[in-house]
């Protein structure tokens, strides 16, 4: 096991038909000891991972499989295992830079785009919490990457369709939590937080991913 919280348990497993590892993550939908799905939600719930598994972006670990325990109930998911470092001790040390931030908060942006289509609803779909975002090291190729976020899809997070979580991520990473920051900070980030939380309630995901890359240039 790699990590656990209210939300469920990770584990490092081993994809027996490729060889290569994966994460195992087991989700608990009404929290620790609230039960798994009943069966039409089990149902909706593999349709939706038919749907996901297909999908492919740099920074999504992609979904490989899922399904639902036949004991309990309780929703799991397969998805790709990238090396590298995870974001939040890296940012306990330093803030991120600030190109590193846009770019980070550009990826979340435009694999959550991809997935509300999937998902045909309008939503920051992607785990936003330090501790799950990965910087692929070098020999991997990749980025950051972000675990799709099922416990949104099946209604776990009453924020879902909003930009809550991309206003507290930007904070995160910038060092900005708490604090007032002028337009000109982190070279065009600062304005565009001011302007996002303002905006949160009623802009969209593509606009807020435009408006980012014009406050940076």
């Amino acid at each position: 096991m790699i990590l656990q919280d209210a939300s469920g348990v990770v584990f490092r497993a081993l994809d027996t038909e490729t060889g290569k590892s994966v994460a195992l993550r087991r989700f608990f939908p009404f929290g620790a000891g609230g039960g798994g799905l009943l069966e039409d939600e089990q149902t909706a719930y593999n349709i939706a991972l038919d749907r996901l598994a297909g999908l492919h972006h740099p920074a999504l670990r992609s979904v490989i499989a899922g399904g639902c325990d036949p004991v309990d109930g309780i929703p799991f998911i397969a998805t790709e295992w990238i090396e590298g470092e995870v974001l939040a001790p890296l940012i306990e040390r330093r803030p991120l830079p600030a190109e590193a931030a846009s770019e980070l908060l550009t990826q979340a942006l435009e694999v959550s785009e991809l997935l509300s289509h999937v998902l045909a609803e309008e939503g920051v779909w992607v785990e936003t919490d330090p501790q799950t975002i990965v910087l692929g090291n070098a020999e991997s190729g990749r980025g950051f990457t972000f675990w799709i976020s099922p416990l949104k899809w099946l209604g776990g997070n009453e924020q879902a369709g909003g930009m809550a979580s991309i206003i507290l991520l930007a904070e995160e990473i910038m060092g900005w939590k708490g604090r007032m920051v002028s337009d000109q900070s982190g070279g065009g980030l600062g304005a565009w937080i001011k302007w996002l939380r303002q905006a949160a309630p009623t802009t969209t995901l593509r606009e807020l991913r435009e408006n980012l890359a014009a406050a940076v240039g």
